[in-house]
């Protein structure tokens, strides 16, 4: 079959437009008026440098967790699972900053080690169960979230709750380890260059290494490339461990640029136990990008003005920040079905 050239970059497009379309026929049928609401909100926008630097602020997560994802999508393993994978990896390092007193580099590697760590050890037990029962990794990956958030959130509300406030949240971690704004007035911080050397990895391990020739190899067929000689198992190991260990790395920068502490609500997907958030925006991230890990940079500016957009929203015209979730799901759904048509 001829491809057609175009329908990369429209695709998004007619996504966007259809989620659009439809958050106006919800917002209407709420007795506000589309126009007014999505006009109000995008004119915010422009009003101060840090609204603006919300949509980077939104981005960072996304763009590491979607880099990820990428790899592990061009393996056809579908790791689902994003969301899980940062909470864990936002744990293990809100531990570090509660517990261990040291300078602030230490602390920068120290957390980003051991949150990777975290998110790889999560998504670790889908991908063993993919390769010694042939388990499915949508289900097994997905259901890993909600035990993930719910664990979390008894820890919140019993040995890591901090005592002075009635939410379920820890103590601020140390500010040593907290991380430098690099744009004054906004909330964009040194994760943005954090996020753009875990995107520029990815693509060299994917496009510039034997791992990542193997990794293609294995996702345009499974069977070709064991025929080959290529440990599928090892390589699926490998995959799993950079694509959740990266969705790890994201649970961090949440914590030490926005937050700066574990609560509820860490994620949007918190409230979702673990259905929605950062972990599965960002596959959406992934799939626009096409198995190219630099254009999740892009990708990733989308869901992150419209993360951003629904905040405003609520503030600006009083629409629920949900109609956006709602805006944004369908925007993901509409990318899957355009894609499966193709």
């Amino acid at each position: 079959m001829k491809k057609v050239p175009y329908l990369s970059w429209i695709t998004p497009i007619i996504s966007i437009i259809i989620g659009f379309c439809i958050g106006a026929i919800v917002i209407a049928l709420s007795g506000l008026n589309p126009v007014v609401a999505y006009a109000s909100t995008f004119s915010q926008f422009f009003s101060s440098p840090f609204k603006i630097g919300e949509i980077i602020v939104f981005a960072v997560p996304l763009m590491i967790i979607g880099a990820g994802l990428v790899l592990s999508f061009e393996a056809n393993f579908w790791n689902i699972g994003a969301e899980g994978q940062l909470w864990v990896g936002g744990l293990l390092a809100t531990l570090i900053g509660l517990y261990l007193n040291t300078s602030a580099p230490v602390y920068f590697v120290t957390m980003v080690i051991v949150a990777f760590l975290g998110g790889a050890a999560w998504g670790l037990i889908p991908v063993m169960l993919k390769i010694k029962y042939g388990t499915n990794e949508i289900l097994t990956s997905m259901l890993m979230c909600p035990i993930a958030i719910l664990l979390i959130d008894a820890l919140l509300t019993g040995p890591l709750k901090d005592p002075v406030y009635f939410f379920n949240q820890t103590q601020l971690i140390a500010i040593e380890s907290w991380l430098p704004v690099i744009v004054p007035e906004t909330r964009i911080t040194a994760a943005l260059f954090l996020a753009l050397a875990c995107v520029i990895i990815v693509h060299l391990i994917l496009h510039r290494s034997s791992l990542g020739y193997q990794i293609r190899a294995v996702g345009h067929g499974i069977r070709a490339a064991r025929a080959s000689g290529m440990d599928v198992s090892r390589i699926l190991l490998l995959t799993m461990i950079i694509s959740s260990g990266l969705s790890g790395v994201a649970g961090y920068t949440l914590l030490t640029s926005i937050h700066h502490r574990l609560l509820r609500g860490f994620s949007p997907g918190g409230g979702f136990l673990g259905f929605w958030g950062y972990g599965y925006m960002a596959i959406a991230v992934a799939l626009l990008a096409k198995g190219r890990p630099l254009a999740t940079i892009g990708t990733a500016a989308i869901f992150g003005f419209l993360e951003a957009s629904s905040y405003l929203m609520e503030a600006a015209a009083g629409v629920s920040r949900y109609i956006m979730i709602f805006v944004e799901a369908v925007i993901l759904i509409t990318i899957v079905w355009l894609y499966k048509i193709r």
